[in-house]
């Protein structure tokens, strides 16, 4: 049938988001998901009813780029994503991903790709774009910490993960509270870093 293609685009998506996963906790990409995304792209089409499809597979295509040390890459592919959804249409009802990325988290997709590839001032600034739209800002904000570590902003690092486990652990999010305790446990001993160990134990 017809309109096949973009569920069977979203069905390897989602197996590649499950079958990388340890890989992503890590930053590590694989050539089996480059596979993987590159065979969605081409089921969902072109049309513009699937540019937001598009646009969802494409932000992982960035990422695993950037996981590869391939910036140049990972760059061209968001300047696609990002192209895409400026296509979509209003709505695209058939995309389980269509409201998020409406919703900040097209921006986020961005500035973790980018946070990835070690443009770091870019992803900060995406992040936070991010942050000012996204209806679950838990995970945005431990990857806008990541990127202020980056900068050599323990005090902004520190802040952000605070309030990240704040609210994953009112929400019950414990794959975030357990990114924000590896991240934190990462960062170099300061005044700020101390303050927020001694609110993880607490």
């Amino acid at each position: 049938m017809a309109d096949d293609g973009p569920l069977e685009a979203q069905a390897l998506m989602l197996q590649r988001d499950e079958d990388g996963a340890d890989g992503h906790l890590v930053g590590a990409g694989s050539d089996a998901s480059v596979k993987l995304l590159r065979s969605a792209l081409h089921a969902a089409g072109g049309g513009r009813d699937t540019a937001s499809l598009r646009a969802g597979i494409l932000y992982r295509l960035a990422w695993e780029r950037a996981a590869s040390n391939d910036v140049h890459g990972a760059l061209m592919e968001m300047e696609g994503a990002d192209a895409s959804l400026a296509l979509a249409s209003a709505s695209a009802p058939d995309y389980i991903e269509d409201t998020d990325l409406r919703s900040g988290g097209a921006a986020a997709r961005r500035g973790k790709a980018l946070l990835v590839a070690g443009v770091t001032g870019e992803a900060e600034a995406a992040l936070a774009e991010a942050l000012s739209t996204r209806l679950r800002p838990a995970g945005v904000l431990v990857d806008l910490a990541k990127a202020r570590a980056a900068a050599d902003d323990l005090d902004g690092a520190a802040a952000a993960l605070e309030d990240g486990f704040l609210v994953a652990h009112a929400s019950g999010s414990r794959r975030v509270e357990t990114r924000v305790r590896a991240v934190a446990s990462a960062l170099p001993p300061s005044t700020a870093t101390r303050e927020l160990m001694a609110l993880l134990r607490a």
